[in-house]
């Protein structure tokens, strides 16, 4: 799922898990971050052009420290690194 419904999903739900990837508008969310009671791996490119540097920090600072909540960066990347097909295709992140 994109990453700010499996945020969302997690959250406001009883799912087992999700995953998500990019992060956009997470950061507007954190103060939901109590509700999550189960895993959340959420993948973070670092240059996405959709979430600036300040919008991840904001995000690693509301969710390092959550228990349940996992934020893989990519450093170098960019927003759709793991889509299937593109040019912002990163195999090797992906």
């Amino acid at each position: 799922l994109g990453g700010r419904l499996a945020f969302m999903t997690a959250a406001r739900t009883d799912i087992d898990a999700s995953v998500g990837y990019y992060g956009v508008g997470i950061d507007g969310l954190l103060r939901e971050a109590h509700a999550i009671a189960n895993p959340v791996l959420l993948h973070v490119p670092e240059e996405d052009h959709f979430v600036d540097k300040d919008a991840q920090k904001r995000m690693h600072d509301g969710l390092d420290d959550h228990p349940k909540v996992t934020l893989y960066d990519y450093p170098g990347e960019d927003h759709g690194f793991a889509t299937e097909f593109g040019q912002r295709r990163s195999d090797a992140s992906a």
